[in-house]
């Protein structure tokens, strides 16, 4: 439908936002953000934010918005978790590394005090 964006507008200029306007409201019907980011381009620049400022286009790309930011707190949510799982590994190695320098000293200790 997308690709088809362009023989609509040769034919019928007045068509073009709607169209472009149903086809990003489908894509994110489908769960494809992708796919309806770019016709959302390809509309700003075919059709000028005067055309695009109706209820149904606010809509649209405001949903486009609230998902950029659930994106963006997921990705939060990753990132710390894997910072919080890297400084636990760190701390984990740290321990070991203290627990084997106490025994290596309490071994030298014994050596040096035999006989």
């Amino acid at each position: 439908m997308a690709s088809s964006a362009q023989t609509v507008e040769a034919s019928n200029k007045d068509l073009l936002g709607d169209f472009l306007l149903r086809t990003m409201e489908l894509y994110l019907a489908g769960g494809d953000r992708t796919r309806a980011r770019v016709v959302g381009e390809y509309a700003e620049t075919r059709l000028g934010p005067a055309k695009m400022a109706s209820i149904r286009w606010k809509a649209v790309l405001g949903e486009l918005q609230r998902s950029d930011d659930d994106v963006a707190t997921v990705r939060a949510q990753l990132v710390s978790g894997e910072v919080t799982r890297d400084i636990t590994l760190a701390y984990t190695a740290l321990a070991r590394a203290a627990i084997s320098r106490v025994s290596a000293e309490a071994a030298r200790d014994e050596f040096s005090e035999a006989p």
